[in-house]
């Protein structure tokens, strides 16, 4: 495990990078980590054709859209999926 990480740190370093998103910050927190675990515990993991993928949510709700219909929640979501890129040379 890590120490916790401050939003408003996330915040700053998405600052850095022209057009990043905080979500784009924090995939590539999470795919540095995985990989950093997997070179520690797994290298052979990282070798050959094995792959890993994620599925999410995906928000489906149109920008200021109420979460609510008729009073009730709502939920318009999709589900995506994300190939870690962990095969990478830093």
């Amino acid at each position: 495990f890590s120490d916790d990480i401050e939003f408003s740190n996330i915040k700053d370093l998405k600052e850095k990078f022209e057009g990043a998103t905080v979500n784009d910050i924090l995939v590539t927190l999470l795919t540095l980590t995985i990989r950093a675990y997997l070179l520690e515990n797994e290298p052979e993991a990282l070798s050959g054709k094995r792959k890993l993928r994620a599925s999410f949510p995906i928000n489906r709700r149109k920008n200021g859209q109420s979460g609510f219909r008729d009073g009730s929640p709502h939920n318009s979501i999709g589900l995506g999926v994300f190939k870690f890129p962990l095969k990478f040379k830093s």
